[in-house]
């Protein structure tokens, strides 16, 4: 009889088992949760951020004005008497709006090509021979309908921007123009941008244009411009982006070139189409996001130190 002994095999213990099978599990469960927390919070900060912008813009008083524009007054053309009749109401809620009873600018008018005014205002510089940074908006509306985008809108955002920024001191002007005529093609547009751009060039050096209308549609901004070097895309993290498509305004005989070359368009989407309608009153949350957008957008071309989202506004 053999003195060798069969050698048995022991089994592994449970604990090394579990070690071999659960450490690529845990490795691969901790990857996907790393990822997905980073994303997490990427989304999260970016929301912070966004809501950052918008904070200083009162929803309330931006679903009023949006009310007035496409309920109270509703179709602003020159193509009817109710129409013009409503176009001068436009003028004057604007006025009214921007003056001493309410946000308390100094405001100008300056004789138009018809009947109606183009109408200034300002927040100035400490500096006055700095640049301006002009924004132009029209208080009209395409034939048809209320004017709800184009440019309820834009009139909405950008008052609610200036209510929001009349106490920033800008390293360069930010001068605002509204005009009667942009979006009614049977009204003299082309004479309209004419006068715009004398007024501009009488108040000194020229920055940058921004023209700003449909801000109903989303909540970041898109631009667009003719010559791609006035675009300020330096300064859109987080507000918006450049718009692939052409710039889409038609200038007509006696707009000066430089007005089309400087012009940038910063909307929330693509220009009126003809014979789109225009009938649905704009969302006033959207509106009011877009209005914060368009705020820290001005404040940046502008020079005003922009705002910490943990914080209150920096200048």
């Amino acid at each position: 009889m053999s003195d060798i002994e069969p050698v048995v095999s022991e089994k592994p213990s449970r604990w090394y088992v579990v070690i071999l099978v659960g450490l690529p599990v845990w490795f691969a469960v901790s990857v996907v949760g790393a990822l997905w927390l980073y994303f997490h919070l990427q989304e999260r900060e970016a929301g912070e951020r966004q809501a950052a912008f918008a904070r200083e813009i009162s929803i309330a008083s931006l679903a009023d004005d949006l009310r007035k524009f496409t309920s109270l007054i509703g179709e602003r053309h020159t193509g009817g008497d109710e129409p013009g009749r409503n176009l001068s109401r436009a003028a004057s809620m604007v006025e009214g709006a921007l003056g001493p009873g309410n946000i308390g600018l100094e405001v100008s008018r300056h004789r138009g090509p018809s009947d109606w005014s183009l109408i200034e205002t300002a927040i100035p510089a400490a500096r006055q021979d700095a640049d301006s940074v002009w924004v132009l908006t029209g208080y009209d509306a395409p034939r048809g309908g209320i004017g709800g985008q184009f440019n309820a809108s834009g009139l909405a955002a950008v008052l609610a921007a200036i209510q929001a920024g009349a106490n920033d001191e800008p390293v360069r002007h930010l001068r605002f123009l509204f005009l009667p005529h942009l979006h009614d093609e049977g009204a003299p547009v082309a004479e309209t941008l004419r006068i715009a751009a004398e007024t501009m060039t009488a108040r000194g050096g020229v920055d940058s244009v921004l023209w700003v209308e449909a801000m109903g549609a989303a909540q970041e901004l898109e631009l667009r411009a003719k010559n791609p070097e006035a675009l300020p895309v330096d300064n859109l993290a987080d507000i918006g982006e450049v718009s692939p498509e052409p710039f889409g305004l038609e200038f007509g005989d006696g707009v000066p070139s430089w007005l089309g070359e400087a012009m940038v368009r910063v909307s929330t989407r693509g220009p009126h189409q003809p014979g789109e309608p225009d009938i649905d009153v704009p969302s006033p949350t959207l509106t009011a996001d877009a209005a914060g957008m368009l705020l820290e957008l001005l404040r940046r071309v502008s020079g005003v130190e922009t705002i910490d989202p943990g914080g209150p506004a920096q200048r």
